[in-house]
């Protein structure tokens, strides 16, 4: 059930987790049905994997350092995940929340993250759950598109940032 690197839930699992937690959502009486959908990618992890001072293991740690700083940061009811187990990106499932909620999340992680020495890109999406009676395809359609969406922020800020001319150090 867990990434074998960071102890974070497999995509797998957190897909069915996130999906079930959609139905109980569905369903409830509440008018806060809000989910939100959390992408973030770590910056620099390919430089530290191809560094000479300990490459992949090295990155491995930072890895490692990211997913305890992802689970204190987020709530006991939010999914966190390694997504598509692999790589430098991580997605969470923040139930009952909106993107303002979402957006204080963030800005909490990322205090926490800066403290450690370790960035991250975010993007974020948010929707209110369908009211309707809801499937498994329609939850698994309605968290891809999240998903998307939030990757798409994500990747338009990793764009910005590349635009953005780099400071030179006078010599």
């Amino acid at each position: 059930m867990e990434d074998k690197l960071t102890g974070l839930l497999r995509s797998d699992v957190f897909v069915e987790k996130a999906i079930n937690l959609m139905r109980v959502i569905s369903r409830s009486d509440g008018s806060n049905r809000y989910i939100s959908v959390i992408v973030a990618d770590m910056v620099g992890l390919k430089k530290i994997n191809e560094s000479g001072e300990g490459g992949h293991a090295k990155g491995d740690e930072a890895l490692k350092l990211a997913a305890e700083i992802f689970t204190r940061a987020f709530r006991v009811t939010d999914l966190i995940s390694r997504w598509h187990d692999r790589g430098d990106e991580f997605i969470v499932f923040l139930p009952l929340t909106d993107e303002e909620g979402g957006a204080g999340l963030i800005a909490r992680l990322s205090e926490e993250l800066d403290r450690k020495g370790v960035s991250f890109r975010f993007g974020i999406s948010s929707a209110a759950c369908p009211l309707t009676k809801i499937n498994e395809k329609s939850c698994r359609e309605y968290l891809a598109s999240l998903a998307r969406e939030a990757d798409e922020k994500l990747i338009s800020q990793k764009n910005i940032s590349k635009k953005k001319p780099r400071k030179r150090s006078a010599s």
